[in-house]
């Protein structure tokens, strides 16, 4: 597949198949932009895209069964090349009814019921660390498989969750809840492409991670 792909890529710059695997928390968000602006600005890429929890991806990524991912840094594997594009902040998500209510500090969130996304997901354990919990923490944890769900969820008053910031805009419509920036330094995590070391189009692929930032970083800072 990927002998194929060089052979599409020699055609033309960054054209032919490219199968794209995006995590659950940045798929719903960036996705729709990236349809959007790589056929124009890439006519001749086949953009296949997949979605899935950085666990198969890094599988299907190291297996050859895709040809890119994009996914939150670090994954730690070895045999992948990482290639940051932003950061960007965790936001904490409350029932409206807080709304007047000072934001908690970070410390103080793991006295509140705390909604995360269940097992597998990498947000899951980003979540965690940020308000220093265990990940397998005894307080009272209430689990949904997006944060569309945990949104709802605050929205009915069960509890208080954080989400992405690039998630803010979209979720923020979804349920009667207030969306607040913590405290600096403020948790986050860093979002980037990842790709086999040994793939012969390396090349193409940094390229292709400059385009993607081009048109990621505005949808980042118009949120």
């Amino acid at each position: 597949d990927e002998l194929a792909g060089l052979a599409q890529t020699a055609a033309g710059p960054l054209s032919g198949r490219l199968r794209l695997g995006i995590i659950p928390t940045i798929a719903p968000y960036l996705l729709p932009r990236l349809l959007q602006r790589l056929p124009e600005r890439l006519p001749g890429l086949d953009l296949r895209p997949r979605e899935a929890v950085t666990q198969k991806l890094v599988r299907d990524l190291v297996e050859g069964r895709l040809d890119l991912a994009l996914v939150a840094l670090p994954v730690s594997e070895p045999s992948l090349e990482e290639t940051p594009l932003f950061a960007e902040a965790f936001l904490l998500v409350r029932n409206l009814s807080a709304a007047r209510l000072p934001v908690p500090a970070l410390a103080d969130l793991q006295h509140l019921p705390l909604l995360l996304l269940e097992e597998g997901h990498c947000f899951r354990d980003q979540a965690l660390a940020a308000c220093k919990l265990p990940r397998t923490p005894n307080g009272e944890i209430i689990e949904g498989s997006s944060l569309t769900t945990l949104v709802q969820m605050v929205g009915a008053g069960i509890g208080v969750t954080l989400i992405p910031e690039m998630a803010a805009r979209v979720e923020a419509r979804s349920a009667p809840v207030v969306i607040d920036r913590l405290a600096e330094p403020a948790p986050g995590r860093t979002v980037g492409l990842v790709w086999r070391r040994s793939t012969p189009l390396a090349d193409h692929y940094t390229a292709l991670s400059r385009i993607f930032r081009e048109e990621l970083m505005p949808a980042i800072a118009e949120i």
